[in-house]
């Protein structure tokens, strides 16, 4: 197939590689090597974003075609490192040019059922855009292509274009620009982690991908700076300007390692050293941090047992002192029924005396009432029950059974 160089510039800055490609019936790379080959300038990383978004991007010129030996000899394989069009302040000149290719490798279990959902949210931030830009080329008119239910490409980009924003805390936060290669960063990140014996899992909520090896764990997090801003819009009803908030992608991603109780390192996109040339870097925080979490952990299970011991010395104080307590309860009821038993003692032998004072004055002449026979009886049988000698100690053959004179008589 035949590629004319001017023409072929045009086109793929116009349409992004990965859809141009299929134009022609090559390979994205297959149309890169192409353009290599006939010294054709390619747009950087997250050039269609910035395009998406508004901004204006000065495109470079097609310069006359060299003998090929004044190209500057390579030994990378990879497309030529290219500077990202500034969004008024630095952003990541060392990253490699992205040809917007779809997610089709093949992911670790961890995050491989986020990869259809980011998909999915990107091909409807393409839907708006699609609408955003029919509605401005006609104005008033009613859009009939596909596109979601909720939401505007406006509001989508001045909200830092991220892809299934959240109030809640996500372990990956990334845009439409960077999504494609914060998920290839994070499969090479997750080999180089079990390679290093850890194991991989994203934790309930989303909130944190957890590396855990024996007793201890760290938690990654991979997220894209964005750059505030504002940009000013004219009132819908006044006409007066104002000034709207936004957020920007500046491409740059950060990954932060945190250890268990607090602490965190983070690494980030340098102007010239991306985070896929700075994985020993990384390993070494991971590394450092899982360390930390160990020496935290060991000193919780050291306060908490401490904890425990001080629990158990504090139980068994108060047991102790449950049991003296009772015991001095139980000796205070003790002594009250020893009182208790010598009053009943004592009013027994009153009964007594009583009794035998009535004898004696029956016996010397005295009458009796009618039922004093009866009465007696029963007087004696009070006395009886009311004296507890008897069942202190049994009574002797030999001893008395008359009832005591009573000492006053």
């Amino acid at each position: 197939m035949e590629l004319h160089r001017d023409s072929l510039f045009e086109q793929v800055w116009a349409t992004p590689i990965s859809r141009l490609c299929k134009n022609f019936g090559l390979s994205d790379h297959g149309l890169r090597k192409a353009c290599a080959k006939l010294q054709i300038p390619l747009p950087g990383r997250g050039h269609w974003a910035k395009v998406a978004a508004g901004h204006k991007i000065d495109r470079p010129k097609l310069l006359a075609l060299r003998p090929h030996g004044d190209l500057a000899p390579s030994n990378h394989k990879r497309p030529p490192r290219v500077a990202l069009p500034s969004t008024g302040t630095n952003v990541l000149a060392s990253v490699e040019a992205t040809d917007w290719s779809p997610l089709t490798d093949s992911f670790h279990s961890a995050i491989r059922l986020l990869v259809p959902e980011y998909i999915k949210a990107e091909k409807e931030a393409l839907q708006l855009k699609a609408q955003f830009d029919w509605e401005q080329a006609h104005p008033g008119g009613e859009f009939k292509g596909a596109a979601p239910r909720f939401g505007n490409w406006q509001s989508f980009c001045d909200n830092g274009q991220v892809l299934l924003p959240t109030h809640k805390k996500c372990f990956v936060r990334v845009s439409l620009l960077t999504y494609t290669r914060a998920f290839r960063l994070l499969q090479i990140l997750i080999e180089k982690f079990e390679a290093a014996g850890f194991s991989v899992e994203l934790a309930s909520g989303r909130e944190r991908l957890k590396l855990a090896r024996d007793s201890a764990d760290v938690s990654i997090r991979l997220v894209e700076k964005l750059e505030a801003g504002q940009r000013r819009q004219s009132d819908s009803w006044s006409k007066e300007p104002r000034f709207v908030k936004t957020l920007s992608p500046t491409g740059r991603l950060a990954i932060g390692i945190e250890q268990r109780g607090l602490g965190e390192s983070v690494l980030a996109d340098r102007s010239n050293e991306s985070l896929e040339q700075q994985l020993d870097a990384i390993m070494a925080a991971v590394e450092y941090r899982y360390q930390r979490s160990e020496e935290t952990l060991k000193r919780w299970r050291q306060q908490r047992q401490e904890s425990e011991d001080w629990e158990r010395a504090r139980q068994q104080e108060s047991r102790l002192r449950e049991v003296a307590r009772l015991a001095e309860e139980a000796e205070k009821a003790r002594r009250q029924a020893l009182v208790q038993e010598a009053c009943d003692w004592q009013a027994a032998g009153t009964l007594r005396a009583y009794l035998s004072h009535l004898e004696l004055r029956r016996g010397r002449g005295g009458k009796p009432m009618d039922d004093y026979a009866v009465w007696l009886v029963w007087a004696a049988e009070v006395a009886s029950v009311l004296d507890p000698s008897s069942r202190r100690v049994a009574q002797s053959d030999r001893e008395d059974a008359a009832p005591p004179a009573h000492p006053g008589i």
